[in-house]
């Protein structure tokens, strides 16, 4: 698998997990009729489902793709965060 097609992989699963821990986050939706609400199991299946793709890349030994992933998520993640509410 090529560097570029494994590191979108990886930040796809990623980010799509984050949005979901996002969209499910009863202190975020207080305010708002957009509630999503996920049971704790459920919550933390995504959050370890979020840094799965870091034992992909590991396992495959694509070090590049890991940090292209590293980098990403990190930034994916901060700008979800400071999205509003009503947005996502």
């Amino acid at each position: 698998m090529s560097t570029f097609s494994l590191s979108m992989l990886t930040i796809l699963i990623s980010a799509l997990s984050i949005a979901l821990l996002i969209k499910s986050d009863t202190k975020r939706h207080r305010k708002t009729d957009n509630l999503f609400p996920l049971s704790s199991k459920i919550r933390k299946t995504l959050g370890w489902t979020s840094l799965l793709p870091c034992a992909l890349c590991l396992v495959l030994a694509n070090y590049t793709a890991l940090l292209i992933w590293l980098g990403a998520v990190t930034v994916i993640g901060w700008l979800l965060a400071m999205l509003p509410a009503r947005i996502i």
